[in-house]
């Protein structure tokens, strides 16, 4: 419900996703996980997302309250993926696999008063096919809390031994 997602000032939000593209209709935005009632960045209470507009080639972004960050990493094409923001108190950082963003940490962002826009996963509120996920999405997880690097690492590992796979590989760069 929108009331049980009413995050205090520091969240993480995570998920494994399997990108088939980042090209999607005009504006390129993949939604992993969004709470807006508009398509646009300046209304989103908070959405991470693949961004793919210009030169970007889906780095894992996060909007919130009108501000929004593009990270340097980007899910790999055609594979499984873990990919996880988590935005303290001081700081917002973005993972892949368990593996936090070399150009990282950002400025840590806001978290929005309590709104009615709904949750939704792989969508942007009305953005249509601009704000949809092209792939697959699994395992979306939404903490009232900032998790630390390692917790992220063992969200990672969780999900390779959930699929059978040596804890500690790197299945996917």
């Amino acid at each position: 419900s929108a009331a049980a997602l009413e995050l205090p000032q520091t969240l993480t939000i995570s998920s494994w996703v399997f990108p088939f593209t980042f090209s999607v209709g005009t504006f390129g935005y993949g939604a992993i996980f969004s709470r807006s009632a508009l398509f646009n960045q300046a209304t989103a209470k908070y959405a991470f997302y693949c961004f793919g507009q210009f030169d970007n080639e889906g780095q894992l972004s996060f909007s919130m309250n009108g501000t929004s960050v593009i990270s340097s990493i980007a899910p790999t094409l055609n594979v499984w993926n873990h990919v996880a923001v988590v935005n303290s108190a001081s700081e917002l950082q973005f993972y892949k696999n368990g593996i936090a963003d070399p150009s990282g940490p950002y400025t840590a962002m806001t978290v929005p008063t309590y709104s009615t826009e709904t949750e939704k996963i792989g969508v942007w509120a009305d953005a249509g096919d601009d704000g949809d996920f092209q792939g697959f999405i699994d395992n979306v997880r939404v903490y009232s809390r900032s998790l630390t690097q390692a917790d992220v690492f063992e969200l990672y590992l969780e999900g390779l031994r959930s699929q059978g796979c040596a804890a500690g590989v790197n299945y996917n760069n």
